[in-house]
């Protein structure tokens, strides 16, 4: 899952520091950062704080796309992804990749492989989804015997 939230802040750290680093571009890096930053923090703090530096919003520091991608790689691993997941940006003009955008190489990499902070990340995002889940039934069925209901037929609502 972790793989197009990286794809996709690689991909608006190049478009921000090499084509138009306009606020849409910006906010677009700082979104797709902010989704996978949990997981790489549980990982390595420092690289978490280097890709939220080089893509948060409304700062004055330049976007640097090479210190972004070099955070992500170094955790590749132990979130249990390859560069060939990643893969690089491809350029259809040129048929090519962008100039620092090719696909890092899996040497020594043995992927699918999960640290046990991202196991604990993981079951801690799912179990709270569960519970959001099962309080959100929980108040549905209270609401539904108190005799006032959420969701009621169209044609049982009284017009005001």
């Amino acid at each position: 899952m972790a793989i197009p939230l990286v794809q996709g802040t690689l991909r608006h750290a190049y478009i921000v520091e090499h084509l138009y680093a306009n606020e849409k571009s910006k906010a677009e890096a700082a979104t797709f950062a902010a989704t996978v930053l949990p997981i790489v923090h549980a990982l390595s703090p420092i690289d978490a704080q280097i890709i939220h530096d080089n893509t948060k919003v409304g700062s004055n520091t330049i976007t640097n796309f090479q210190k972004v991608k070099e955070a992500f790689e170094r955790n590749y691993k132990q979130m249990g992804i390859t560069c060939k997941d990643v893969g690089g940006l491809w350029n259809v003009g040129t048929n090519d990749y962008y100039k620092g955008a090719a696909p890092c190489s899996d040497e020594n990499s043995s992927p699918r492989e999960l640290s046990k902070a991202v196991m604990v990340a993981i079951i801690v995002c799912v179990c709270g989804i569960a519970l959001i889940a099962i309080g959100g039934a929980i108040f549905l069925y209270f609401r539904e015997r108190a005799g006032t209901p959420v969701f009621t037929p169209a044609a049982v609502r009284a017009i005001s």
